[in-house]
């Protein structure tokens, strides 16, 4: 019990900036020249489905937990720096 409130905690502690820096990750993400989730490249060229793309089902959990966790990340490495530690 005592783990999973230290958990809570931390993710409390920042969430709010997983959410204000969750967008550029996401587009990070998503560029066609650094995409590592072959179903998002070229997504802003096309807007069909090619037979080829990973179903859906699969592509958004898998696209949700990457962005989670790099902007999950980037803000606890932001917290360890003391002057911008009061930023996130």
């Amino acid at each position: 019990r005592p783990q999973l409130q230290k958990i809570t905690r931390h993710l409390s502690s920042v969430m709010f900036g997983v959410y204000l820096i969750h967008v550029f990750v996401l587009r990070f993400v998503k560029d066609p020249s650094i995409s590592f989730i072959p179903g998002l490249r070229n997504i802003p060229e096309r807007y069909s489905l090619s037979p080829l793309d990973p179903p859906a089902l699969v592509t958004i959990p898998v696209l949700t937990v990457i962005v989670f966790l790099i902007s999950w990340a980037i803000i606890a490495l932001l917290k360890k720096i003391p002057y911008l530690r009061a930023l996130t």
